[in-house]
Formats: C-alpha cells, structure tokens, sequence
C-alpha cells in the first residue's frame, strides 16, 4: 500500500507510436495504449516479452521518440526540454566513445549539466564516482580496454553524476556477474535512499523483483498490469 505522503512524478498517458511505412514496408505501430505512474523515491520494473514496446515507451519518456499520440508528465506538468535535466539514462547498449579514457568521458558528461556538484570541484564529484563504483584503478583507460562489466558501471555513473531526480535504466544488470550484480542493487538501493525514483526495463525478473517496488506489464504495446492499480495514490 503506498502511503499518503506518497505523489506521482511521472505519469504517462494513452501513449501511442507509429513508426510510418513507404513503399516497400507497412506502418508499425510499437505501441498502442500505455499507460503508467511512477511514485517519487521508488524503484519500478518495466517488463514484458521481446517486442512488447519497453524500449519505445522509455525513448518517448526521454524525448528521443516523439509520440503520435498522448502525453507524458512530470510532476503533473507536460514534460518540457528543460525538465531533461532532472532525468539521468543508463541504455542497453552504450554510445561511450571508444578512444576516450574513463575520466574523459565522466568529464565530457558532466560539464553539461550546471547541477550536481553542489559547490565541489568537478574533480572530486567524479572521484567519488569513480571509487564507488570500483573504476578508481581503470581511471586512465580508455573504454575500449574495459570488461563489458565495467563498461556497465561507467554508463550507470554517466546516468546519475549529475544528480537527477529521475533515474531510467535499460537492462542495468545485462552483463554483469554475480559480483556486479550484487553491486548493481546495492547502488539503485543507494538511489532510492536519496528519494529518487528509478525506472527499469530488465529481462533479469529475479535480479529485479527483491528490490523492486512496482511493476508495470507491457504486452503487445499496451500496459497489460501495473501494481499501482491495487494502490491508492496521492497525487497532489
């Protein structure tokens, strides 16, 4: 049961994709119908079968698909350009540049956002990145030359270093060992203790379940089951 105090600060609604067809190849619609809250300070599953539409609901969220139809909101509000600020991405598979070492990136990344350093150097909040997340010692690397573990630890510092409020992850755990999986948990449980409200899509349910608080099931592009349905939620 969510309690009172409790508020939505992300909601889609009736979200719906086409991507159009031409001459040799139909329209395809990747969604027809989702619909999903998320409440502040909670970790969520997105999850469903190859196809379903996760993938296509996440790049709507994030403004990298533009939708035929519906809406998504934050705190209540259409979700604008500005607001991207407050969101922070970990994707399936990475874009990191190949040829630019551990430090680089996180240095690249961060100097786009004003937010996040809170009055430290921009040196100390990527050494504390880089030590929690067991990079210290690859620092000087570059990508390249990482495991594809510790490639997945990069683009997690990459999603929060810059503090967001909305932390969305695809496939967080695809790749790592028991070991990186163990610490993967650790981490988004870490997030949620800072009130931020974590989105994954994961194939891995039972890496998922034990620290999950909702769950919302797509199939065949519609929301199929959200565990929100049976809870009373403030949305004020």
């Amino acid at each position: 049961m969510i309690s009172d105090d409790s508020s939505v600060i992300l909601e889609v609604k009736g979200l719906k994709k086409v991507f159009k067809g031409d001459l040799l190849k139909k329209s395809t619609t990747a969604i027809s119908d989702v619909n999903c809250r998320f409440i502040e300070g909670t970790i969520n599953l997105v999850f469903g079968h190859n196809g379903a539409g996760k993938t296509t609901t996440i790049k709507v969220i994030l403004g990298l698909l533009k939708p035929t139809a519906g809406k998504v909101l934050y705190r209540d509000k259409p979700l604008t350009i500005r607001d991207k600020n407050d969101f922070g991405y970990m994707p399936e598979v990475h874009r990191l540049s190949p040829l630019l070492s551990v430090v680089e990136t996180l240095n690249n990344h961060i100097r786009y956002y004003q937010r996040g350093v809170f009055g430290r150097s921009v040196v100390q909040v990527m050494d504390e990145h880089l030590k929690k997340l067991g990079l210290w010692g690859h620092r000087k690397k570059k990508v390249k030359e990482l495991s594809k573990g510790l490639q997945r630890r990069l683009a997690f510092a990459l999603a929060v270093i810059h503090d967001p409020q909305v932390i969305i992850l695809d496939e967080p755990f695809s790749g790592l060992d028991i070991g990186g999986k163990k610490l993967m948990e650790k981490l988004l449980l870490e997030q949620k203790e800072k009130n931020k409200t974590l989105i994954m899509s994961s194939h891995d349910i039972f890496s998922s379940v034990r620290i999950c608080d909702h769950f919302h099931f797509i199939k065949d592009g519609k929301t199929a089951y959200s565990s929100l349905d049976d809870c009373e939620v403030d949305e004020a």
